[in-house]
């Protein structure tokens, strides 16, 4: 009997090679653990051994059982056939609700349970591909990164069908996620989002077009062709899709050779992707027919070249007030922080987005009450620039801690979070202690545990008290310490050893013994 566990534990490891996208680690397949299984039917039952599951499960045993047999086997060619899975076929979307929460209370078993999330799906058809996708939808709304790796595993192992409900039913929070989710099917996802793209309109084309983006930025290069040819499509909106993804610094020329296209749109996401355009591009541009072009330029350009100077000088006399506040920040005029304040609230969208783009120039007080003023107007693309533009150090990142706390949408969590986290400024780990707290709903606190795990000068005080298993979402906490021991940076040796010598037999003593083993 050792002998099989020891054999299902070394099948884990060398699966986990293969799931590039996640630095899960998985625990041993027969490691003991804290959490029970949060599904419809949790009755406990004992395991069966790795070589005995095919068989048919006992009469009447709900799927609790049968989840918890497939959470400890490395099975990733797993069948519909299968005894378990057709017990969690049999009991409809119901079963794919208890998997998600299986994955959600215990950090590991994704790994081994999302093939059975697509094989179970696929089984259920239309239903429970719309599941799927509902599921994915949730947990970006809660902020839960490893339940969207998680779905996002599972669309792998699901037929092009699922991409036509990913379509249907995508919204601006989640493009990102659909969008990696569609690019498993490659060249037949980017027909459908196209097709889906060229009839749409207002907010569902721009989600379209972001989830378009968001494929294409995931997709494999041997899909590189469908990638050039959406450069060259009729519809601007595809091309501008296109311009916006994330590529090598080899298909540069491709994507600079539309800095004349003829739309408005794609000349902007040419900007909107590349902060360091070449200072000629930027130069043309600075004299663009689009006055939405042109203060984007203005933000960009900078140094101490006279042509840009220049440039900057005749764009802060535009006849365009957002143009020319853009150019007036950067060039630093003593003007700024009260025309920063007064265009928050302008009657042209343009001159608003400028400020809000321009906000973070302000410093100290004038900040917060700049970005508590965005706010409450509720543009969340403006709220955005706020939060990631901030330069102003400890004294914006107070505010932007403090937006964290009042459970914005996704995309202004998210922010804050990247803000909060890629920030080497002191009292980092203070800003983040309020998103710790028991009170704070759920989808804040993994803010926080994200950004206190990239202090590590800060884990032993603000990270060991909550390594109990009492925790509530200690799964989520134990996913990010993971994520974070992957660096260079030394363990936290006496840390981990105390919550061995605490937990012995528990996930906790396996993330500790995991630490101890980096180094």
């Amino acid at each position: 009997m050792q002998l099989e566990y020891i054999l299902a534990a070394i099948g884990v490891l060398v699966a986990l090679g293969f799931l590039l996208r996640s630095r899960a680690t998985p625990e041993s397949a027969d490691a003991p653990s804290i959490f029970p299984a949060r599904s419809e039917n949790s009755e406990s039952s004992t395991s069966s051994p790795p070589n005995e599951t095919a068989s048919e499960p006992p009469r009447g045993e709900g799927i609790g059982p049968a989840i918890d047999r497939l959470s400890k086997q490395p099975n990733f060619s797993i069948e519909a056939d299968h005894a378990d899975c057709k017990t969690l076929i049999a009991a409809g979307p119901s079963s794919l609700r208890a998997l998600h929460d299986k994955v959600r209370a215990v950090g590991d078993t994704w790994v081994l349970l999302y093939p059975v999330m697509a094989v179970v799906a696929e089984a259920l058809g239309q239903l429970g591909r719309e599941t799927l996708v509902q599921q994915l939808s949730e947990a970006v709304a809660q902020h839960h990164s490893r339940l969207v790796s998680f779905l996002d595993h599972a669309a792998s192992k699901m037929k092009p069908a699922l991409c036509e409900i990913l379509c249907d039913r995508v919204e601006r929070q989640c493009a990102e996620a659909f969008g990696d989710a569609a690019a498993h099917f490659g060249k037949r996802a980017i027909e459908i989002l196209i097709t889906r793209l060229s009839t749409a309109t207002g907010e569902r084309a721009v989600a379209l077009r972001e989830m378009l983006t968001a494929t294409f930025s995931s997709i494999s290069f041997d899909e590189d062709k469908a990638w050039r040819a959406a450069l060259k499509h009729a519809d601007a909106r595809v091309r501008a899709a296109a311009v916006m993804a994330d590529r090598d610094e080899e298909h540069l020329k491709a994507i600079h050779a539309l800095v004349a296209d003829p739309d408005e749109a794609v000349r902007y996401a040419l900007l909107g992707r590349d902060e360091n355009l070449p200072t000629p591009l930027l130069l043309q541009l600075a004299q663009d027919a689009s006055p939405r072009v042109r203060a984007l330029v203005a933000m960009q350009l900078g140094g101490d070249d006279p042509k840009v100077t220049a440039a900057l000088q005749k764009l802060s006399a535009d006849s365009h007030e957002g143009v020319a506040l853009a150019a007036a920040v950067a060039l630093e005029h003593p003007s700024c922080d009260d025309r920063i304040l007064r265009a928050i609230d302008a009657a042209d969208a343009l001159v608003r987005d400028c400020a809000a783009r321009s906000a973070g120039y302000l410093k100290g007080e004038k900040y917060g009450a700049a970005l508590l003023q965005i706010e409450k107007l509720g543009v969340e693309d403006h709220i955005v620039e706020a939060v990631l533009g901030a330069t102003d150090g400890p004294a914006a990142l107070k505010f932007i801690a403090a937006l964290g706390l009042r459970n914005p949408p996704e995309k202004i969590l998210d922010a804050v979070q990247t803000s909060l986290a890629f920030n080497d400024e002191e009292g980092v780990a203070d800003l983040a202690i309020p998103l710790l707290a028991a009170t704070v709903p759920d989808r804040v606190r993994r803010v926080g545990f994200y950004v206190i795990a990239q202090q590590r000068e800060a884990w032993t005080r603000h990270l060991e008290p909550l390594l109990r298993p009492d925790e509530p979402l200690l799964a989520d906490l134990i996913h990010e310490i993971e994520n974070a021991l992957v660096g260079e940076d030394d363990v936290e040796r006496d840390m981990f050893e105390r919550i061995k010598r605490r937990y012995p037999g528990t996930v906790l003593d396996t993330l500790a013994t995991h630490a101890l083993a980096q180094k």
